[in-house]
């Protein structure tokens, strides 16, 4: 068992010296029964076996029973130990003076972790988290035994009952195969003799620290690594594990898909992913950890973790019968809650591997189940509580924020120039790519204020997809036919000079090396070509496909023969602010107890009129007295436009959190200056919704008035609510959204 190599010794008396120090220190701990005292450290750092962790738990546990808090401890595999963040999960907890304790192991399953049940009951904690997975469900045999499992058995149990005491022998010893019951030491004199075969090394592990100054000992940071009992390091341990680095963050999609490609078809056909129904070593195993739990007076959680969510896609359509089995099985039972999300598909980002959760997830799984919990602590019903869907969303952390400015550009002319910052919408790159599209101020080498640049250039390439960073142009197009775009383009080298160019969300680029730019180092103008089948809103959208690329300017013309070095200065595009630059910035109004308020100048976005009424916008204005807000929304110029049934009027659209679906009212407070500036059209989602007579109207003039319509809400979630003009000269002041048919606004 020794690590310690005598060769590097400088001579063999010092060898000889050595060996006799090392034989008499252990005969002293041996005879003194010091032999927990001075191994167990270096059980914890590593350096007498692989794993500290499978050291940790008896101690673990006397610190448990000791806490004098609320104690919840989650026990299961590493995949548990990947999701579970106990300081996270005390955070979150409403209930004061809670502690969430991480005692998942890597390898672990209900037939390896049912041995520290005894000791688990006697730390009387407050709630048991008990992880049951496809991993959890599986049985074997004599054959199944020479290929590893009665390896990590014997390790397991040999190492775990040298913490015990004769009391933590319990039923579970009968539940053993014969040949695993070999590996426990059932009373003190083995446990002794297995503290002592430690012994020498752990001696010699000091000797080789005193004299060569060198540690067997892992990284603090290590995975395999724990902290000394009783350090400070140890209880913020017992909560927060060390993890290990994600192998997906930086991984593209398609490597995860080659990555699972590789592995799924043999891992599908393997016990973890073929679990049974009942009558495996892990389900005898599984009820006695329930069983006993609950007779102490437990409360048990049954916790199901999912996996990535493309891993279903390699396995048959009842592969997992056997685990929801298990789970209809166990909820008649009083006492446990069961917590599967197995099902539930969260997003990829999520994911360290196939089956692990990372960083991210672990914040999903602390927001997601520890209200849970708070409602199994306090009596409530864990079944009643509503999750906040938004916590299954990857959040981008403050300074990665992307916002564009909505606007919605017009072309008019035959040729039209756009300077690249002013982008209506951008959006980050996939996980793995950690660019962005920042604005670089310079402009003695470009036109406009600067230029856009994908930063940091490490060489990242998202070849063929929509991955990398996103700049998107909202366009109102008046023709429909064929587009040639010109982008005044900047490669540093070679493995910076390309990008993907599409339009409303479908890239045109892929198949090569997307739009490239050369010679590098210099700005050049190149051009592709877009074909708009419509008229109406559209945007053009551009992607980094490298990073390190820059970009001046863009150029968009339905001329095939125009040459950018050819050209005069061209005038830059009208921008649809609607008069009120303040509020434009893709706002989102949420329902709250069945409401939403809005003032009609907060709109989230909005856009020109087109055909008839191209000329058309609408203006914050404040010359009619009794509007709410900072004034009130008018469609200008009062010319007398009627635009009929259509949606050619300017637009002011405004994005909806909504909870509930079904019959909603839209009230709206209007004025119209008279007969022919009295209506608008009113939508959602798109849909116009006030076709086939005179539009939504209002009176008498000159007078605001609450107006009302009915909408048919199908999904919850974000929602948009349009109003278009369709007379010019209509003034719109406020919105009231509501569920509640008996309301009516003051």
């Amino acid at each position: 068992m020794s690590r310690f190599d005598y060769d590097n010794l400088e001579s063999k008396p010092i060898n000889l010296y050595l060996s006799l120090i090392v034989a008499v220190v252990t005969a002293l701990f041996i005879t003194s029964s010091m032999g927990p005292a001075i191994v167990k450290p270096l059980l914890l750092d590593g350096s007498l076996i692989s794993n500290g962790r499978f050291a940790f738990v008896y101690d673990a546990y006397e610190t448990i029973e000791d806490d004098g808090a609320v104690s919840v401890v989650g026990i299961g595999s590493s995949i548990l130990m990947a999701g579970m963040n106990g300081t996270c999960m005390q955070e979150e907890s409403q209930i004061e003076n809670t502690r969430f304790y991480n005692m998942a192991m890597s390898g672990g399953k209900p037939y390896s972790e049912m041995i520290q049940i005894p000791a688990l009951v006697e730390a009387k904690p407050d709630v048991v988290m008990v992880e049951i997975g496809p991993n959890s469900l599986y049985g074997w045999d004599g054959t199944q035994y020479i290929e590893g499992i009665t390896d990590y058995n014997e390790f397991r149990f040999q190492l775990m009952s040298m913490g015990m005491t004769n009391e933590d022998i319990d039923d579970w010893y009968e539940l053993l195969d014969p040949i695993d019951q070999n590996w426990i030491d059932t009373n003190q004199f083995d446990r002794f003799d297995a503290w002592s075969e430690y012994s020498r090394d752990a001696i010699e592990e000091y000797l080789r620290r005193e004299i060569d100054g060198n540690s067997s000992a892992l990284n603090p940071d290590s995975y395999s690594y724990v902290p000394e009992f009783g350090s400070k390091e140890w209880d913020q341990y017992l909560s927060e594990p060390n993890w290990r680095p994600s192998k997906f963050d930086s991984k593209s999609p398609t490597d995860i898909r080659e990555y699972l490609d590789e592995r799924m078809p043999s891992k599908s056909k393997q016990g973890v992913y073929n679990p049974k129904e009942s009558n495996t070593q892990n389900h005898r195993a599984l009820d006695y950890i329930i069983h006993s739990l609950l007779n102490a007076s437990i409360e048990v959680v049954l916790v199901g973790i999912p996996h990535h969510p493309w891993v279903n896609e390699y396995l048959e359509s009842s592969q997992l019968d056997g685990m929801n089995s298990t789970y209809d099985r166990y909820l008649s039972l009083e006492g446990i809650t069961a917590l599967q999300m197995y099902w539930e598909e969260w997003p990829s980002q999520a994911f360290s591997d196939r089956n692990h959760l990372d960083a991210e997830g672990r914040l999903i799984f602390c927001q997601r189940v520890t209200p849970i919990i708070d409602a199994v602590l306090i009596g409530g019903d864990p079944y009643a509580i509503q999750i906040d869907p938004n916590v299954f969303e990857i959040k981008l952390s403050d300074n990665d924020e992307c916002l564009g400015s909505n606007e919605n550009l017009i072309l008019k002319e035959t040729e039209n120039i756009i300077e690249v910052e002013n982008y209506s919408v951008c959006y980050h790159g996939a996980y793995y790519i950690d660019s962005t599209w920042q604005f670089v101020s310079e402009q003695e080498i470009t036109s406009g204020l600067g230029y856009m640049v994908s930063l940091p250039d490490t060489k990242s390439n998202s070849k063929d997809t929509t991955d990398g960073p996103y700049l998107g142009y909202n366009l109102s197009i008046l023709t429909e036919g064929k587009y040639y775009v010109w982008i005044r383009m900047f490669g540093p080298d070679g493995g910076g000079d390309s990008i993907h160019v599409g339009i409303n969300g479908e890239p045109l680029t892929y198949g090569g090396n997307g739009l490239t730019t050369s010679p590098p180092s210099q700005w050049n103008w190149v051009h592709t070509e877009i074909n708009i089948s419509s008229v109406g809103n559209h945007q053009l959208g551009i992607w980094m496909r490298e990073d390190g690329v820059k970009l001046d300017s863009l150029i968009i013309t339905s001329n095939g023969l125009f040459d950018p070095s050819d050209s005069q200065i061209i005038e830059p595009l009208d921008l649809c602010y609607g008069g009120n630059e303040t509020f434009s910035n893709d706002l989102t109004f949420t329902e709250d107890q069945g409401l939403i308020i809005i003032e009609a100048e907060e709109y989230s976005t909005c856009s020109f009129g087109s055909m008839q009424a191209q000329d058309s916008l609408w203006d914050l204005d404040f010359e009619i007295s009794g509007f709410t807000g900072q004034g009130y929304m008018v469609a200008n110029p009062d010319v007398k436009t009627n635009i009929g049934d259509s949606t050619d009027g300017p637009r002011l659209s405004y994005n909806l959190s909504l909870y509930s679906t079904g019959i909603h009212h839209v009230w709206i407070r209007m004025s119209a200056p008279d007969g022919g500036g009295d209506s608008i059209h009113v939508g959602l989602n798109g849909n116009p919704l006030t076709y086939g007579g005179v539009g939504f109207s209002t009176s008498p003039n000159g007078e605001w008035n609450w107006e009302i319509i009915t909408i048919n809400v199908t999904s919850t979630g974000l929602n948009q609510l349009d109003i278009s003009m369709r007379e010019d000269g209509v003034r719109i002041d406020s919105l009231v959204i509501t569920s509640d048919l008996e309301f009516i606004p003051g």
